[in-house]
């Protein structure tokens, strides 16, 4: 129902335009080589057309490849208008207001997803505004009314307009004169028809319309104007100063309302073609002719077909060449950079708690000299460890190449995303909540495994006193509780005993457990251990205390977690909040979060946004962070 009552009002509006606006209208769009075309297809009412509708053939056959995409669809890259409004002193009194009147409904009328630059001009062309989307900046050009001044050159206003869609790369683009048409210079006829036939064929050559129109005032002059817009394939229309702003409307309409038509053309080499569109439930139809190029675009460069070269001589061997001996070199050089390892250093790689050996080599002085303080190097080597170390106990089910590998590439492609939504460089700096994400989720893993760690030993102190009471030493019994403990700690239990095994002292093995699950509860463990090897004395009673001191603890830590867990989820919900909307709102509507990237407030906003952000999350976690 929906697409019949379009296609109603599509062949009422056909029938109702005056005859000098009606039908259907096709501008050439920029493509790649021949055999591909393209074509701007323009409606004369708003309509919702598909590839099913539609229907293109060149010298009455069929073309093949047939696309059909709404200009609102194909986005900021491929099409645009330029506003070029006469601010001449012809155009004195309530012309010049009217026209800047007339440009603003232009404005609102159009596409808002489109981009549209403004130029003024008297004797020099003034760019007011280049190709923007900002609906700010251009309710800002389109404010008031510029003043008034001598003279009036048409030809360079529309030179400077094709230039800025130049810039812009448009498939197809549009320029809206408004002006009376007089024109003032020190011009030659010969020059100027000159210049009249480089504007124009620029303007074919840009795939760029020129919608011109005429303003009634005592200067009015119209031929200049009919020229333009008959030898770009745009439109001609004479209004006075009051029908300026419904013309423009509509005008902002029909523009709107245009179709990409892409396809692959059957047509032989160097034949005359002649291109027919037809829309279904329409009247009439568009048509275009062009010339098909009279041979294939890869011969027709003139380039001479290159004889055989050897691989060896191509720019890829050399490549490759070049790659293979920096990593000949690369690996030279790490194999003299890296120390020797001894005995014990090799040994220690199996051992958690083997002290590492510290080498003096010229490498370590080298890089003293260099950076003038080692401990940096140390520093950043233990935070390393201990990401590594993290990444171990959480669990991931991933090695840290995987997490590393699969963590660059969301970056990269949020990024990617975020700038294409949003157009702004700026908007990629979210997407380093990605790394930081992943830290946070190895943090809370980790986190995880140290509780499950804590809440199971008091159950396996109890196993362990148990055993010691039948007879086990301390070692027996831990091995012991090996068997059936749950994880974490059958993991980290079975390092102790290796590590024991090993010839490493059974104190050292228990604190280097203490530090890799952060418990403050083993580390009494650790001292049981040490007291025994010591003194002696009933240690499954003494075990049995600690037990019960651990369980207290426990339950203590439970309470708190309780009673801390709604600020918790708080810090939480409002820190990650305003993230998420933010990078919902740039994906869903880029135009509306648009000034917060592009313009020196926004920016200041939104650092300043950041900072407190992290700010309150920071002492929300400080308030709920209870230490017991």
């Amino acid at each position: 129902m929906r697409r019949a009552f379009a296609l109603t009002m599509l062949a009422f509006g056909l029938l109702t335009v005056p005859a000098a606006a009606s039908g259907l209208r096709l501008t050439p769009a920029k493509t790649g080589a021949f055999p591909e075309r393209g074509y701007l297809l323009t409606l004369p009412v708003k309509a919702s057309l598909s590839p099913g509708q539609v229907s293109v053939a060149e010298n009455g056959a069929p073309v093949s490849g047939l696309s059909v995409v709404p200009a609102g669809a194909f986005g900021q890259g491929h099409f645009g208008a330029v506003l070029l409004i006469d601010a001449s002193d012809f155009m004195r009194g309530n012309a010049i207001q009217a026209a800047v009147g007339a440009a603003r409904s232009f404005a609102a009328q159009r596409d808002a997803r489109q981009p549209l630059g403004v130029v003024y001009f008297d004797s020099v062309a003034r760019i007011a505004l280049p190709l923007s989307i900002d609906q700010a900046a251009i309710g800002r050009a389109l404010a008031e009314a510029p003043p008034l001044g001598s003279g009036a050159h048409i030809l360079n206003a529309v030179s400077t307009g094709l230039a800025m869609l130049a810039r812009a790369n448009v498939t197809a683009g549009a320029i809206i004169l408004l002006s009376d048409g007089a024109i003032t210079g020190r011009l030659s006829e010969q020059a100027s028809r000159q210049r009249n036939a480089q504007v124009i064929s620029t303007a074919a050559a840009e795939n760029v319309r020129v919608y011109a129109i005429g303003v009634h005032d005592p200067a009015f002059h119209a031929h200049s104007l009919q020229s333009l817009a008959a030898s770009t394939g745009g439109t001609y229309t004479e209004v006075s100063s009051a029908g300026l702003p419904s013309l423009l409307r509509e005008l902002g309409t029909e523009l709107s309302n245009q179709y990409l038509i892409r396809y692959r053309s059957l047509a032989t080499l160097g034949s005359r073609v002649h291109v027919t569109v037809r829309v279904a439930g329409a009247p009439g139809a568009a048509v275009a002719d062009y010339s098909a190029p009279a041979s294939p675009p890869a011969l027709a460069t003139g380039r001479a077909v290159k004889a055989h070269v050897s691989f060896w001589r191509t720019t890829t061997a050399a490549v490759l060449a070049c790659v293979l001996c920096a990593g000949l070199i690369g690996l030279g050089a790490l194999a003299l950079l890296t120390p020797r390892r001894s005995v014990r250093g090799r040994v220690g790689r199996f051992v958690s708690t083997a002290p590492r050996e510290k080498t003096k080599s010229w490498t370590a002085t080298l890089l003293e000299r260099a950076f003038a303080d080692d401990r940096a190097g140390l520093r950043h080597g233990r935070r390393w460890a201990s990401f590594v170390q993290e990444v171990e106990l959480a669990r991931v089910g991933m090695s840290l190449g995987q997490i590393l590998a699969l963590t660059g590439i969301g970056t990269v492609l949020l990024g990617w995303l975020l700038v294409s939504a949003t157009a702004s460089p700026l908007a990629g700096v979210l997407a380093l909540c990605v790394p930081v994400g992943t830290r946070i989720v190895i943090r809370v893993l980790v986190d995880r495994q140290r509780r499950l760690f804590d809440e199971q030993l008091p159950d396996n102190l109890q196993v362990v006193a148990a055993a010691m009471r039948a007879g086990h030493t301390f070692v027996g019994a831990l091995a012991l509780v090996t068997e059936d403990a749950p994880e974490p700690s059958r993991r980290e239990l079975r390092r102790v005993l290796a590590d024991e095994q090993l010839g490493v002292p059974l104190v050292d093995a228990l604190n280097g457990v203490t530090e890799r699950m952060n418990s403050r509860d083993f580390e009494h463990v650790a001292l049981v251990a040490a007291l025994q090897r010591e003194t002696g004395g009933n240690t499954a009673e003494v075990i049995d205390t600690v037990t019960e001191t651990i369980r207290e603890r426990l339950d203590i830590r439970r309470l708190v977690r309780t009673l801390t867990a709604q600020g918790r989820l708080a810090g939480w919900v409002v820190s990650s909040l305003p993230v998420a909307l933010l990078i919902l709102i740039s994906l869903l509507d880029p135009q509306y979060i648009h000034p917060l990237f592009h313009r020196t407030a926004g920016v200041i906003a939104l650092c300043t946004g950041a900072m407190m952000l992290a700010a309150g999350f920071w002492v929300i976690r400080r308030i709920v962070d209870i230490e017991t």
